[in-house]
């Protein structure tokens, strides 16, 4: 099939989705001390997190985070000797290891630099009513150069009533991404979700030519009121 007709094939897909869619290695050197803490805070599964600061040899914070059985768990911090933020870095527990879910890089002026960082942002009311609600995401993340065409899609699990639990997937363009969430009845509710990224590239030679899709994915969790 040629690239054409991929492409065209790819923006029916897109244009399907949108109508169907209704409604996140660190080294110990003799320069640091680190100091662990266990008991504090605990995670929705009851699961013990461990807290973990990681110190320059002058005394000055370099990294902390929490651990989950000696894997990265939550939001790291790093910082440069002065204590100014370096990084926030999520990570998540993917298949038994650690899982690095959202990472942000932050310049020396505290800005954020976009060109480095690779993190999304979900904005939803926590109170939502019951029903058919509508969140927005922004997705920030600079793909390698040379790219074709580049999709995110936004995939949910919304439970209907009967308690049915579907998949619904969401797709837009990229300053509009949105997803569906479904509450059946009043109360917490908490959903899970992935974005998924999806890039094509086409390399043509003088005799031939190559068509490649990359994937890649991050994972998200949210809990909400319902009145």
């Amino acid at each position: 099939m040629g690239y054409a007709r991929k492409l065209q094939m790819k923006i029916i897909q897109t244009i399907q989705l949108c109508v169907l869619a209704t409604i996140f290695n660190f080294s110990c050197g003799p320069d640091k001390s680190t100091k662990l803490d266990s008991g504090s805070p605990k995670n929705p599964n009851e699961e013990t997190w461990e807290n973990y600061t990681e110190y320059y040899a002058d005394g000055n914070i370099r990294e902390k985070g929490f651990l989950l059985k000696n894997d990265r768990i939550g939001w790291w911090l790093t910082y440069i000797n002065k204590g100014q933020i370096l990084k926030k870095r999520e990570f998540i527990i993917k298949d038994k290891e650690s899982y690095l879910n959202q990472e942000i890089i932050f310049n020396h002026d505290g800005s954020v630099n976009h060109n480095k960082s690779s993190y999304f942002k979900i904005s939803v009311p926590d109170t939502i009513p019951v029903g058919k609600t509508v969140a927005k995401l922004e997705y920030v993340s600079k793909p390698t150069e040379g790219y074709k065409t580049r999709f995110v899609y936004i995939i949910v699990q919304n439970e209907y009533p009967g308690n049915i639990i579907r998949k619904d997937t969401f797709t837009d363009d990229l300053d509009k991404l949105w997803f569906g969430v479904f509450a059946s009845k009043k109360g917490p509710l908490t959903i899970k979700g992935t974005i998924e990224e999806e890039l094509s590239y086409l390399k043509i030679l003088h005799d031939s030519s190559s068509f490649t899709v990359k994937k890649s994915f991050k994972q998200f969790e949210k809990t909400f009121w319902v009145k």
